[in-house]
């Protein structure tokens, strides 16, 4: 368009000048040369006109160019500003609703502490009742069975010659250890649990030694260690077994080091430390340890270049966090984990100083379920699981003690039963008796028929021997077994082990 402009106006001048020669040269043929110079000079003011405008239309039309790119770019600046605005519309909502749901979790979660320390308070307390109960029963027991043992032996010995004796005792002696045997179970539990609560106190003030002690290490062993990932690493694996070590837990009862597991993937992974739970529950333990730039923020004599390097702390404490939230420990095939995993700073003032610059720290890992803790914030964690062992253990021997007093009382009740069925042999025995002696006694009886062949015959040699004919009572009651019964039939050692 703009050089049909050009030509157009190019032509006009042209018929312009044209038409003014041929007027002069009509109306004034004499002056013609003077008009053709001065028409020619005019052509040049033209021409060069032409040429000035020329320059400022394509000055126009390169303005009009980078106005139109402009006007595209700030149009395509407006429309990524609008997504940007919107997609940080959306991740507001995004992270209020994330905020909201932290916010019921981290209730949620105070509200399961809660349940859970009064849960240990209540185990604690029925623990308490049990060994009570236990001693209690250890008592009655010792005492029952001491009574009953005495009640056989004496009506033993009162009805059996010492022939009969003998084997009496030899028929005993295996209740006799079993007995022995449970009065030193229970008293080996009583000794555990009063050792437990006994050394409670030196154990804590041990543990909060051993923490100072691995602080005043961590400071020592930084320099050494800074700058060796793979040592630094190590070192930071070997502090976490100390502290389960210290809070009472033993490697591979309690707890596994660096075990393989699988993830969806069927990739293998190592997490350093799984503590085992009762009913096969877990807590992935991860050691993360940052030392170069903590070493070198309290070595730093200027405060702009401490909170510098405090700032670089952080970074690396944050990316620690991120680099175990991706590894997704809770999702491993065969461990029953929380969809959370700890994650242990071996160092005391590193933890600290790091929670201390930047508060929400702690929160940036709750959000990713990664809870950042050290040697003084696991160790009472890691203690309440060395309580939930012992109460399981103490739990698991109070059945065992359950069962071998059913058995044992099966036995015994057995035994008297026996003891109740010879006695009512030797009663039977003793009726037979005496009626034979009350069909011999007797001047009509056969004793006394046969002593008056004496005084008709002169030729006997012996004289008839002094026979005691008064009958002998002895029952069951003198051998005071009517005060223990015999089991049900149906009655077994398992029922009896659960009521107890």
């Amino acid at each position: 368009m703009l050089q049909l402009f050009e030509g157009s106006l190019v032509s006009m001048l042209v018929f312009f000048l044209l038409l003014v020669g041929l007027v002069g040269l009509g109306w004034r043929s004499s002056s013609w040369r003077q008009r053709a110079q001065h028409s020619e000079a005019r052509l040049h003011t033209l021409e060069a006109a032409h040429k000035s405008l020329q320059q400022e239309l394509r000055h126009s039309q390169d303005q009009y160019q980078h106005g139109s790119q402009q006007y595209a770019a700030l149009g395509a600046q407006k429309q990524s500003a609008e997504e940007r605005l919107a997609e940080s519309r959306e991740r507001v909502v995004f992270l209020e609703k994330r905020l909201q749901t932290v916010q019921q979790e981290a209730a949620s979660a105070e509200r399961k502490l809660a349940e859970l320390r009064v849960t240990h308070e209540e185990r604690q307390q029925a623990y308490i009742r049990l060994e009570q109960g236990l001693l209690e029963q250890k008592k009655a027991m010792q005492l029952e069975f001491e009574n009953l043992a005495n009640q056989i032996v004496e009506a033993k010995q009162r009805q059996i010659q010492t022939t009969s004796k003998q084997s009496f005792e030899q028929l005993l002696q295996p209740f006799r250890e079993q007995i022995s045997q449970f009065q030193q179970r229970v008293d080996h539990v009583h000794e555990q649990s009063l050792k437990s609560y006994g050394h409670l106190s030196s154990e804590i003030k041990q543990m909060l030694e051993v923490g100072l002690q691995m602080s005043n290490e961590a400071n020592n062993l930084t320099t050494a260690l800074k700058g060796d990932k793979k040592l630094t690493g190590m070192w930071g694996e070997l502090q976490l077994e100390r502290t389960l070590s210290a809070a009472g837990l033993v490697k591979g009862e309690h707890y596994l080091s660096q075990a393989m597991f699988r993830d969806e993937a069927d990739e293998r992974r190592y997490p350093d430390f799984v503590v085992l739970l009762p009913d096969n529950k877990h807590i992935v333990v991860d050691s993360k340890a940052s030392l170069v730039a903590y070493e070198q923020a309290v070595n730093a004599e200027d405060a702009a270049e401490q909170e510098r390097l405090l700032n670089v702390h952080v970074l690396a404490m944050q990316q620690h966090i991120d680099d175990l939230a991706k590894k997704r420990y809770d999702q491993l095939k065969g461990l029953g984990s929380p969809d959370f995993v700890f994650m242990f700073v071996p160092i005391e003032g590193a933890y600290i100083e790091a929670m201390r610059h930047n508060p929400r720290l702690f929160e940036y890992g709750v959000k990713r379920n990664v809870m950042v803790v050290s040697h003084t914030s696991l160790l009472p964690v890691l203690r309440t699981v060395a309580n939930v062992w012992m109460l399981a253990r103490s739990n698991e021997q109070a059945h065992e003690l359950g069962i071998k007093a059913a058995e044992l009382h099966d036995q015994v009740a057995l035994l008297a039963e026996r003891l109740r069925r010879m006695g009512d042999s030797i009663n039977q025995l003793n009726q037979n008796y005496s009626k034979v002696v009350t069909a011999t006694a007797g001047r009509q009886g056969l004793y006394g028929k046969v002593q008056r062949f004496k005084e008709l015959s002169a030729r006997t040699t012996r004289d008839l021997p002094e026979l005691d004919f008064t009958p002998h009572e002895v029952t069951a009651e003198h051998a005071r077994l009517e005060q223990v019964e015999p089991p049900a039939e149906h009655e077994t050692a398992e029922s009896i082990a659960a009521n107890q």
